[in-house]
């Protein structure tokens, strides 16, 4: 068994982790394929994916097309919630899961109640940041000192980015 491609404890992994979020919102757990499941519930679906040692998680609404991307929990968290700071490192799929299942208990049932008013205001926001990616790629120099804090997980990137923009009178 390739561990990086196949995860034989998917299916059960998720049941035992969400085991409260099903019970509480009468989610469905489906087997799309091999390494795509879902938690379909009257008003949100949750998205699981598996590919290369990790596990994705995204709520998607009920009438989205399933195999297109949804909105990933840790995003919509972020967006939501820019207070809460979660820890990026896991040591396996498993942790992976039990920290989504977590995460949604804690700060996101809003959104397995249907609560998707967040949405057009996510969209833009991760519009406008895929802008300043593309920005900071395309126009400064790889050893900038804001490229570097990027690469290297320094968020304070982020700030002086907006410093720079301000200082240099640039729109993005």
């Amino acid at each position: 068994m390739d561990n990086l491609i196949d995860y034989a404890d998917f299916k059960k992994d998720i049941e035992n982790g969400f085991s409260e979020l099903i019970s509480e919102f009468d989610l469905e757990l489906v087997c799309v394929r091999g390494g795509l499941y879902i938690l379909r519930g009257a008003n949100c679906i949750l998205k699981f994916t598996f590919d290369r040692g990790d596990v994705f998680c995204e709520f998607k609404e009920p009438s989205d097309n399933i195999h297109t991307l949804g909105y990933g929990v840790f995003q919509v968290l972020k967006f939501l919630h820019s207070d809460v700071k979660t820890n990026g490192s896991y040591i396996n799929p498993t942790s992976q899961l039990l920290k989504y299942a977590k995460v949604i208990c804690e700060y996101l049932k809003n959104v397995l109640n249907g609560d998707f008013s967040w949405l057009s205001a996510f969209l833009k926001s991760q519009s406008e940041y895929k802008k300043t990616i593309n920005y900071i790629f395309d126009e400064l120099n790889y050893y900038h000192p804001i490229a570097r804090k990027m690469r290297s997980g320094d968020i304070s990137w982020e700030q002086d980015f907006q410093n720079y923009l301000k200082e240099n009178n640039i729109e993005l």
